[in-house]
């Protein structure tokens, strides 16, 4: 199952983190990942990530649970432009004081002015409607820039072209050498200035901005938002925001402010295809996965030089040595916008004969193989339709619409009255079927006996019985000292 762990829960959290971060936060936005700026195109960027996988105890007996634990973290490159010289540009027209729109996207810049770094950062806000008026110049004093966003004017006109012009005329002025020039632009509405070609003006002025190296990112808030002229202005279509409604900003400033001003890896998606050897133990995640199948998924906000670790266990199926799952790997965007993937290396786990095994005085055991499985097809000469005690393939379709419950037996010497072994089956080699071996030192006869009685809608055969005496003559050569004994069950 290789594919779900990338195509299944990971392709959801590699492409929805963002969104789902959003949407966790403030409701149903719909965001996109931020990808590469024009600074960091000039080099190539690259973190490294390192994750480890470890399996404890790496040796157990069938039915013992397997600890698991995943250790991720990065290592990302000297900040060379860690800084950022950022413009906030808000439409401070007449239109976005309705529904609290402008109140909402004062708050939120206020929000992020508490999540930069003043030592690395500096942040600008300018204010527009049908001119554009620089409220507050580049400046690393978060106080002055609180101020700045509670004090910018209101009035008529949305002149969009304008905004992006005065706004990298502050960049080129006052931006510094080694720091990223970023535009931030939130508008509710589309340009009606200057009169004439104002969207056209739009487009040339951010071009121009972008040639000149700047990042544009644009949030449409609303749905009178012009999505396609600010998907145009802003670097790529996946710089552009849309907030259906106010409660989204937040969210969507935080994600612009993590990734504008911080060298991170971020939007991890993390996934643990286990295959069918290796099931997860519900509730022993730690934070809990989502769970899909066979497949463990965990969404991470970002990686840094600190690592995450994710804990849970797995309860093996079978007898063998193998790895604790089919693969387990996380994909992420890089500081340069590059989606990437780290696979991580598989741990071996060794599982041996089941808890009930021991030392034998004699040097060996005996072996009873117990094999159930649906037996609903085939004719027998008990019932017209199933019951002839062999699983086929029309059992094995039965068995992946109506699943067999875990099934659990005790065996005890021939008399009944000492219990040599009691256990639950584990899912079987058809994987609708399920497997017990015993293992006892003591000699036949036994009584093995099935103690479940609540059966998810199947009857145990009539030539199946739910006890059964096992002698010396069930082995057969009897110096083998093993026996399969099959359990069918019908619908």
């Amino acid at each position: 199952m290789n594919g779900p762990v990338m195509d299944g829960t990971l392709r959801a959290a590699r492409s929805g983190v963002v969104a789902l971060l959003v949407g966790l936060l403030a409701g149903a936005a719909t965001v996109a990942a931020p990808g590469p700026s024009a600074v960091q195109a000039q080099e190539a960027l690259q973190c490294t990530i390192t994750g480890t996988k470890t399996a404890s105890p790496a040796k157990i007996r069938l039915g013992e649970t397997v600890e698991i634990r995943l250790t991720l973290s990065a290592q990302c490159p000297p900040a060379q432009y860690r800084s950022a010289d950022m413009v906030a540009a808000v439409d401070t027209s007449l239109s976005m004081t309705s529904g609290g729109k402008l109140a909402a996207a004062q708050a939120a810049a206020h929000k992020m002015v508490d999540t930069l770094d003043f030592s690395l950062q500096k942040m600008a806000i300018l204010s527009f409607y049908s001119s554009a008026r620089m409220v507050i110049g580049l400046s690393s004093d978060p106080a002055a820039i609180d101020a700045a966003i509670d004090a910018m004017p209101i009035d008529r006109g949305t002149n969009i072209a304008n905004a992006i012009d005065v706004a990298q005329e502050e960049l080129t002025r006052n931006g510094r050498a080694d720091a990223r020039p970023v535009i931030i632009l939130i508008t509710d509405g589309a340009p009606n200035e200057p009169a004439a070609g104002p969207e056209q003006q739009a487009i040339l002025s951010a071009n121009a901005a972008k040639v000149a190296g700047t990042t544009i990112y644009t949030i449409g808030l609303g749905s009178g938002a012009a999505e396609t002229l600010l998907k145009q202005i802003a670097s790529g279509p996946e710089y552009y925001y849309f907030a259906p409604n106010n409660d989204q900003l937040n969210a969507i400033y935080e994600q612009i402010a993590l990734v504008v001003a911080n060298f991170t890896v971020r939007s991890v998606g993390l996934g643990d295809d286990l295959g069918v050897n290796g099931p997860f133990v519900a509730g022993s995640g730690s934070p809990a996965p989502a769970v899909a199948g066979d497949v463990l998924g965990w969404a991470v906000d970002t990686l840094t030089e600190t690592p995450v670790e994710h804990v849970y266990q797995i309860k093996p199926t079978k007898v063998g040595i193998y790895p604790a799952a089919d693969r387990t790997a996380a994909r992420y965007l890089d500081i340069d916008g590059q989606e990437r993937e780290f696979v991580f290396e598989q741990p071996q786990i060794e599982v041996l004969d089941p808890p009930n095994t021991r030392a034998c005085s004699d040097g060996r055991g005996w072996s009873i193989n117990v094999h159930s499985f649906p037996d609903s097809v085939g004719v027998s000469s008990v019932r017209p339709q199933g019951c002839n005690i062999r699983f086929d393939s029309g059992d094995w379709a039965t068995g992946t619409t109506y699943r067999l419950p875990q099934l659990e037996y005790v065996l005890t010497d021939g008399s009944g009255t000492k219990e040599l072994f009691r256990g639950s089956a584990v899912q079987g080699p058809g994987r609708v079927d399920e497997f017990l071996p015993i293992r006892v030192c003591q000699a036949p006869p036994y009584k093995l006996r099935l103690v479940t009685t609540e059966l998810a809608g199947y009857q145990l055969c009539p030539n199946a019985w739910r006890e059964r005496t096992i002698t010396l003559r069930d082995f057969r050569p009897v110096n083998f000292r093993n026996t399969l004994l099959r359990f069918g069950f019908y619908r």
